[in-house]
């Protein structure tokens, strides 16, 4: 199916699919990702199609010697490459193996290690030549061992796979190598938290062992802990600076946990890199347009195609088409061959920017005569079925079969399609299905014999091309259909609170909330707007406005997330007793959840009380959310509120490693210097955090202890 090219990934709803993207993108040293079974398989290849590993660290040497290999220098050789496959890196292997058996074929240990190379880069067939020729006249070897067990493996024989790997471990109980392979294999299997345990054996035993870190990385999103993988990432990093999968990983990890543009940073640098690594490149376009830098994203598009990359002229259309330019798409869908169905998509897109419904509709049938089950082409054509006046046609059976997503957008048309025939209470059955087909949606608070004052049959067409253009980020054109809606209905409160939601997009929070209190007249217990009320009062710092709203919608549903606006809200108007019992209520319905425990940690830290169970609190957090900066911070302020300043500044130093634009990390990181009597970086520190923010809520604080330096 190509549902999953219609859907723009977001943090949330595509995990599953982000994962596959780290296995297509990143290959191991020494054995390819398999991030989830049936995920790509590939050789590892440099570029230009050499067969090796990316990254310097990786890298077979240029300077080996003209001529015959003396001695000294083959055996120089040999036990070079024995350290790099302690190190799990090959790439040496590739060139200095065959120097060395073009002077000494019978050097047994080096076309052990030629094998294991072979074996890694899936130039499988030669690798069993050179394993059968290796085993000839010599006992078997660690490197013959883990070059059969990657054999085993690619031949799906993950019993007789990891039997080898046991028999290599027997053989040298030290060795990374093997444990690596057995992870991989536990992977394949389905067993995720195996293969953790096997990567870390790995690393037990050789810290310096790059791909069990890349690995475990990749086990860390697919758990999801993306946390944890963007911790296993940076480890890979810097054993391997030049590394571009490690890059491609930590960017993964990044984006998951909502840090988009700390994603891109991270792109851009694996793009200096001297190896061009596609995946890079693809990433960055597809975060471009997923966070609306929709010109950004037409520059990547056309370097894509300079590149000659797969799908550049696609994704430079629909980059075009983003950025309000569907005469420039349509002249990039021209070079594209007609079964393409994405390219049929994108150009039944232009034709509903355009409002040519007729053309969409033939694009679709043209596409559904290629994929009768394409999920893009059905929605799409059931959304304009409706705008044209006609039944929207929805496929029969199960709508959730392509996927929680889609399944979720075409309820919505099908709640539409019902409100068009005014029976209200198919409708809102399909409404409560369509939950979160766009960001905080729910039909809580809605009921069905209310229905007809919220909602009017005329405006429901426009509503569901307004969702069907909105998920696809053609926000202009989503904004037109919302604006339709509700100039057939001023009071709709759908027309309003989707209106609201792209306004937010655009970070309009004034005219945000105007829609958002008009979608409240007619349903005044609309959970989804109650709530964001409530979260926009909190920004606004309007905390009797905030608590209000946030009380009525857990009126209406009871929610874990309100304990905790709760608590902030009373934690930031001086109320810590409050904020406890709210922090409290919220632990005890989410006890995995990281949040909680950190919350309630900094409350005892900023009053200087409980810092004991502040601490415990802190390690939960930690050990629930490892890598995150506001919880380093918390955990450095408790050691500082303790009198621990060693301890307070290696956590602090931790957390602006990870987030250097943090104001309050750089005034925390300077009042602790301060106290430990390293006046100059504190100065240092106070003053970088007032060049980062110059009004944030502790500048007043950081001026005062500046003074305190001069």
């Amino acid at each position: 199916m190509d549902a999953a090219q219609f859907l723009p990934p977001t943090p949330v709803s595509a995990r599953s699919a982000r994962v596959a993207f780290i296995a297509a993108a990143l290959t191991l040293s020494g054995l390819e990702v398999r991030a989830v079974p049936g995920a790509a398989d590939d050789a590892l290849l440099r570029p230009g199609g050499a067969p090796g590993a990316l990254g310097t660290s990786d890298s077979a040497p240029s300077d080996l010697p003209p001529g015959e290999l003396s001695r000294e220098q083959r055996s120089a050789l040999v036990d070079a490459m024995k350290e790099d496959i302690r190190f799990g890196r090959l790439g040496r292997l590739g060139l200095a193996a065959p120097a060395i058996l073009k002077w000494q074929p019978e050097n047994a240990e080096a076309r052990s290690m030629h094998a294991l190379h072979l074996a890694a880069s899936g130039r499988l067939d030669e690798a069993r030549k050179e394993l059968e020729a290796a085993r000839a006249n010599s006992p078997e070897a660690l490197p013959d061992l883990c070059a059969e067990a990657l054999l085993l493996f690619k031949a799906n024989e993950m019993a007789r796979a990891a039997g080898v790997c046991r028999k290599a471990i027997a053989l040298d109980e030290t060795h990374a190598y093997p444990w690596n392979i057995l992870g991989r294999i536990a992977l394949a299997d389905g067993k995720p938290e195996e293969a953790s345990e096997y990567f870390a054996q790995a690393i037990a035993l050789n810290a310096g062992f790059q791909p069990a870190h890349l690995n475990l990385g990749v086990v860390s999103m697919g758990l999801p802990d993306p946390g944890a993988a963007a911790v296993h990432f940076r480890e890979a990093l810097r054993l391997s600076p030049q590394d571009a999968r490690a890059y491609v990983g930590l960017a993964t990890a990044l984006e998951a946990q909502g840090e988009v543009k700390a994603a891109l940073e991270v792109l851009e640098r694996c793009l200096r890199l001297p190896h061009r690594f596609g995946p890079a490149l693809e990433m960055v376009g597809r975060l471009q347009l997923g966070g609306g830098q929709y010109a950004e994203a037409v520059k990547t598009g056309a370097r894509m195609r300079a590149e000659n990359m797969p799908g550049a002229l696609v994704f430079l259309a629909e980059a075009h088409l983003k950025a309000g330019q569907p005469e420039l798409a349509l002249e990039a869908l021209e070079m594209v061959p007609d079964d393409s169905g994405r390219a049929w998509l994108l150009r039944a897109n232009c034709a509903l920017v355009r409002r040519d419904y007729p053309k969409a509709l033939a694009a679709v049938e043209s596409l559904l005569e290629l994929n009768p089950e394409h999920y893009g082409a059905l929605v799409t054509r059931a959304a304009v079925r409706l705008a044209l006046g006609d039944d929207a046609a929805l496929p029969s059976g199960n709508l959730a079969r392509w996927g929680e997503a889609p399944g979720k957008l075409l309820q919505f048309i099908r709640a539409a399609d019902r409100g068009v025939r005014g029976d209200w209470t198919e409708a809102l059955g399909a409404l409560r299905a369509a939950s979160r087909v766009v960001e905080g949606f729910s039909a809580d608070g809605l009921e069905a014999d209310a229905l007809p004052g919220a909602l009017q049959p005329a405006e429901m067409p426009p509503l569901a091309m307004g969702v069907l253009l909105h998920i696809q980020g053609l926000r202009e054109a989503a904004r037109e259909r919302y604006a339709e809606a509700l100039r057939l209905h001023a009071e709709s409160v759908l027309g309003n609170y989707l209106m609201a939601v792209l306004l937010l997009e655009e970070a309009d929070q004034e005219q945000a909330t105007r829609h958002l209190a008009r979608s409240l007249t007619r349903a005044p217990r609309f959970f989804p707007s109650l709530y964001a009320l409530g979260d926009l009062a909190m920004q606004a710092r309007q905390a009797d406005q905030a608590t209000d709203y946030l009380r009525r919608a857990h009126a209406v549903v009871p929610t874990p997330g309100i304990e905790l606006k709760l608590g902030v809200i009373c934690e930031n108007t001086h109320r810590p007793d409050q904020a406890e019992v709210h922090y409290r209520r919220y632990l005890e319905s989410s006890p995995t959840v990281f949040t909680g425990y950190n919350q309630l940690a900094w409350l005892y830290a900023s009053q200087g009380k409980n810092l004991d169970a502040a601490l415990e609190l802190a390690n939960k957090a930690n050990a629930l959310r490892p890598g995150n900066a506001s919880i380093l911070d918390t955990l450095g302020w408790i050691h500082f509120r303790a009198g621990r300043l060693p301890e307070a500044l290696q956590r602090l130093n931790e957390a602006r490693a990870i987030a250097a634009d943090s104001p309050l990390i750089g005034y925390h990181l300077g009042a602790v210097h301060l106290a430990a009597g390293t006046r100059e970086q504190a100065r240092e520190s106070l003053e970088e955090a007032l060049r980062l923010s110059p009004d944030f809520p502790e500048a007043a604080e950081v001026k005062r202890l500046l003074g305190t330096i001069d």
